[in-house]
């Protein structure tokens, strides 16, 4: 490909960036307010306040989540939404050590999926009777995310975590189970999506210096998420 037409190829994408996000903000702005619109703009004020709907839609979505995790809310829960046909078994909520996980590793690692390794985020992790874990791994992929699940003696890559002095680690398959004192980290959830989206020519050359292979099982056990 002629510089010439990379140079369109990257104009493109800058020029047009700033009006998609513009017109997904003002979609999403709109769809709230429209919620509201008939609830409490007709019947309380004249014209409707833009973003404001979108606001205390957040906010609702914010208290439900917020009740869920008291016991009335898992008595509500566990007691009438799960007992009523049907909806009952679509309503799903992320168990305390998701919950958890999700919080604490908030990132990406790289993860085997089909012929290579894509960014994935660990979603959930099931102990063993035997030992060890099953983990289950959710990939960036079109149009919904491709999820994985894995023993956890798979290997992945993640970032192992600098020691003072030491510039940084070699990525070499002798890494693998070498210095769990140290620990192993995620990359960052905006370098796992511009991988995916732009092919990684807009991530910086040296974002993965300390890239190395490890297992699942070793991964979790730095994380404190299961025992050795």
């Amino acid at each position: 490909m002629s510089k010439h037409a990379w140079r369109i190829i990257i104009g493109s994408f800058i020029f047009f960036a700033p009006f998609v996000i513009y017109r997904l903000i003002r979609l999403v702005i709109t769809y709230g307010d429209g919620i509201w619109g008939e609830i409490l703009w007709g019947r309380f004020w004249f014209k409707d306040i833009p973003g404001v709907g979108l606001a205390l839609l957040l906010f609702m979505f914010y208290c439900v989540g917020w009740l869920k995790e008291t016991k009335v809310g898992t008595w509500l829960y566990e007691k009438i939404l799960e007992r009523i046909p049907f909806i009952g078994k679509i309503f799903v909520s992320p168990n305390k050590k998701s919950q958890q996980l999700m919080n604490k590793i908030n990132g990406f690692v790289f993860g085997p999926i089909w012929s290579g390794y894509r960014p994935a985020r660990i979603m959930s992790v099931f102990q063993m009777s035997g030992g060890g874990a099953w983990v289950v791994l959710s990939f960036v992929t079109f149009p919904a995310p491709a999820i994985q699940s894995y023993p956890h003696s798979t290997v992945i890559y993640a970032i192992k975590r600098r020691t003072a002095g030491v510039e940084h680690y070699d990525p070499i398959p002798e890494a693998v189970g070498e210095g769990l004192e140290n620990g192993y980290t995620v990359f960052s959830t905006e370098i796992g999506l511009r991988i995916e989206f732009t092919g990684g020519t807009t991530v910086d050359e040296n974002a993965f210096l300390d890239l190395c292979p490890v297992t699942l099982g070793e991964f979790l056990e730095s994380q404190r998420f299961i025992a050795g």
